[in-house]
């Protein structure tokens, strides 16, 4: 038997010029391991996780940037602002929704990924899934008044 490495993952033994782990399948690098030995190894951090939390960010920058520009466009003559900004404050809300959606939906994929960092992907999942449940709560409530108040 060639000389051999142990699995950064499980530890076994592997031969020199080997793949993958004959026991737990992780990937070696040019024929010995990937990264550290046995229990000092580290798992890098979740991709998905990284991109879940910008996300997150983006959507709340987003989210805080619409309630701003809507505010400062109500303090205008009439209270009502003009269509074309009532186009870009739509727009800009939907945009924000859709990236906390997408932040979640990153921030699930991450937690789910084997041998991988979580931090990241938890803080994205609980950034997006915050503003989305407040939301949808804050929706309900008024459904719920506007239906008693026609009583």
């Amino acid at each position: 038997m060639a000389i051999s490495n142990a699995c950064p993952m499980c530890g076994v033994e592997v031969p020199r010029g080997a793949l993958a782990c004959p026991q737990c399948g992780e990937k070696m690098r040019q024929g010995g391991p990937r990264s550290g030995v046995g229990p000092h190894f580290e798992p890098p951090h979740s991709g998905p996780g990284i991109a879940s939390f910008i996300a997150a960010l983006l959507g709340w920058a987003a989210l805080v940037a619409t309630f701003a520009f809507t505010a400062y466009v109500l303090q205008g003559p009439g209270g009502q602002p003009p269509p074309d900004q009532q186009m870009t404050i739509g727009a800009a809300a939907i945009a924000g929704v859709g990236l906390l959606v997408a932040g979640a939906t990153l921030g699930l994929v991450g937690v789910l990924l084997p041998r991988r960092k979580k931090v990241y992907a938890i803080l994205g999942l609980v950034f997006s899934l915050l503003p989305l449940l407040g939301c949808g709560g804050f929706i309900a409530v008024i459904a719920i008044a506007a239906a008693n108040a026609h009583r």
